[in-house]
């Protein structure tokens, strides 16, 4: 009992502070104007600043909404076009491709997260939240909103694991635009911001900028497909270009890419592995 007095008498002494307080800013309103309109300038200010406070919160919380959002639209989007028959580099100012002569039902697009991601080694992954419920399978190529990013190699019920463009071990076939002179692209190590385009012969024509996109050489990738333009290149041997490319996409701020679907991908593999046996 003894211990709640000292309790009781400072919590009585602090309201009572309080009362007076409140009492004073009362009567100094009422009765000089300067005053009063100071405090009610301080009261606005709170207001706004807690206003802020709360649209910022709110703002922050709605960007993953947001983002998947845009995500959606951007995989509509590209379906259009793809049914249409409008090749995806066209954006580009680099290059304007004619119509693609893709069948308009071949490729379709399914959207998905990047759940982790590597960029700091030889052998780079990243994992997706879709699976094999979602009917992702093994060899379907992933883009980003900017391009080309990697190939899917293994997949869970929930989940896939994407083989990435900064893969040592990964090459796909490209070309440079506007010649459509193909090659093989292939990241060579080091800085995660070029790879290398190989194989291009020595009189097509290149110029520092040109688009480097995919070929449509391959069951994985729709052609016309960015992946980044011509920084650098020189001859090797003296019959092939070697090209340094830039690319467009940065690895490190990947989030959101979209699954390549190629409807014709069997049709195709059995006349290829007919070529093969009778080859």
């Amino acid at each position: 009992m003894r211990r709640r007095l000292p309790l009781i008498k400072y919590l009585t002494t602090l309201l009572l502070f309080l009362f007076l307080e409140g009492l004073s800013l009362f009567l100094i309103t009422q009765n000089s104007l300067y005053q009063r309109i100071r405090l009610q300038a301080l009261s606005i200010g709170a207001v706004e600043k807690v206003a802020k406070l709360n649209a910022d919160i709110r703002h922050y919380t709605s960007l993953a909404k947001s983002n998947a959002l845009l995500v959606e639209e951007n995989l509509l989007l590209r379906n259009l076009l793809q049914k249409s028959g409008v090749a995806t580099a066209q954006n580009y100012p680099t290059y304007r491709p004619p119509h693609s002569n893709l069948s308009p039902l071949q490729f379709s697009f399914q959207s998905a997260r990047v759940l982790s991601n590597s960029t700091n080694r030889l052998n780079n992954f990243f994992i997706l939240d879709k699976g094999e419920r979602d009917g992702v399978e093994s060899g379907m190529g992933v883009l980003s909103t900017k391009g080309v990013v990697g190939v899917v190699e293994h997949v869970t019920e929930h989940f896939s694991m994407v083989t990435s463009l900064l893969n040592i071990n990964q090459s796909i076939s490209a070309k440079v635009l506007p010649s459509g002179a193909f090659g093989t692209l292939k990241w060579e190590g080091g800085n995660r911001r070029y790879v290398t385009l190989k194989e291009i012969p020595h009189h097509i024509k290149i110029e520092i900028g040109d688009t480097v996109a995919t070929s449509g050489y391959s069951l994985i990738f729709p052609a016309n497909i960015p992946i980044g333009v011509v920084d650098k290149f020189s001859l090797e041997g003296g019959a092939h270009y070697n090209i340094e490319v830039e690319l467009l996409q940065e690895f490190n701020t990947l989030n959101f890419v979209n699954i390549i679907t190629n409807h014709n991908k069997r049709e195709l593999d059995s006349l290829n592995s007919k070529i093969e046996r009778d080859g």
